[in-house]
């Protein structure tokens, strides 16, 4: 966790994951969090009630009754109580108290603030949860990479701000994937700004193919955008439908392979960089259906 990048939890993370609940993860209030966790403790003991569950939250039996139909709300002071009832993490002790603070408000730079620091903390709590070998097996988004290519260029004090402002895309998801690049060794926070890892730290292989076909998609997307919102004066789009031999496809494949490697070579060398193209090249059966004149 990075100070001043991250406006997260102040405290350790790694040393508070362990026995993280789902619901402090993936719950929209906190309310939401003590309906799953009365639920949880009724399905460990047949015996335990709401008038059980409200004692162990400081709470009196009518108080939570009301805070459960959303007819009444819990203040700061309270708040502190019931998490000490629900938890000994203070991990899923400050997750809640967001949510309760964000409770108390309709709109304004404050709730954005709450919601940015939910998104970041659990975003950086999901990823550091995570095996390594699992976040290399999810790391194929168009954002990741374009990230990485960004980052590259030295010039700019990269935060997430910047990085979100060039993508175009909210802070929260830059946030995301800047986890994952951390984690993989690929990119570090360094004078305040990040940048680009040795050339030599691990960079997972073992992408599923799912997520590869996801990637694929992705990049199409980009491209079908790009027809209509980009100047033909800032991209090339061309299609060629060709008749081949299918015992020509290797030979073909290896080309196009082969181009493509000497494509980025003689335009990816080098630094002073001030744009980030994507090369995507299709090359498929058009026809299926046909199988060649017998």
């Amino acid at each position: 966790m990075h100070a001043g990048i991250f406006p997260l939890y102040s405290g350790p993370i790694e040393g508070n994951l362990r026995g993280m609940r789902a619901h402090f993860l993936e719950a929209n209030t906190y309310r939401a969090i003590l309906r799953a966790e009365y639920e949880n403790r009724s399905a460990r003991n047949a015996r335990y009630s709401l008038r059980a569950f409200a004692r162990d939250l400081s709470l009196k039996p009518s108080h939570l009754t009301q805070i459960l139909k959303n007819t009444k709300g819990l203040s700061k002071s309270a708040a502190l109580e019931v998490a000490k009832g629900l938890t000994t993490n203070p991990l899923e002790a400050r997750i809640f108290s967001l949510l309760v603070d964000a409770s108390r408000l309709t709109r304004g730079e404050k709730l954005t603030a709450l919601k940015l620091e939910l998104a970041g903390l659990r975003s950086e709590i999901n990823v550091k949860l995570q095996p390594l070998e699992v976040v290399e097996r999810f790391q194929t988004t168009w954002v990741h990479y374009a990230l990485l290519e960004l980052i590259k260029n030295e010039g700019v004090a990269w935060k997430v701000q910047t990085l979100a402002a060039a993508l175009e895309i909210p802070d929260e998801v830059v946030r995301v994937e800047i986890d994952k690049l951390v984690k993989l060794g690929r990119i570090k926070m360094q004078f305040g700004a990040y940048q680009a890892a040795d050339e030599h730290s691990r960079y997972g292989t073992d992408t599923s193919s799912e997520a590869i076909r996801t990637l694929h998609k992705q990049f199409i997307v980009k491209a079908n955008l790009a027809i209509d919102n980009q100047d033909v004066s800032e991209r090339t789009l061309s299609a060629n439908v060709v008749g081949v031999k299918r015992a020509d496809y290797a030979k073909a494949k290896e080309k196009i392979d082969r181009f493509t490697r000497e494509f980025c070579l003689e335009f990816g060398s080098g630094g002073d960089k001030d744009a980030v193209y994507c090369m995507n090249i299709q090359f498929f059966n058009l026809v299926p259906g046909f199988k060649g004149s017998k």
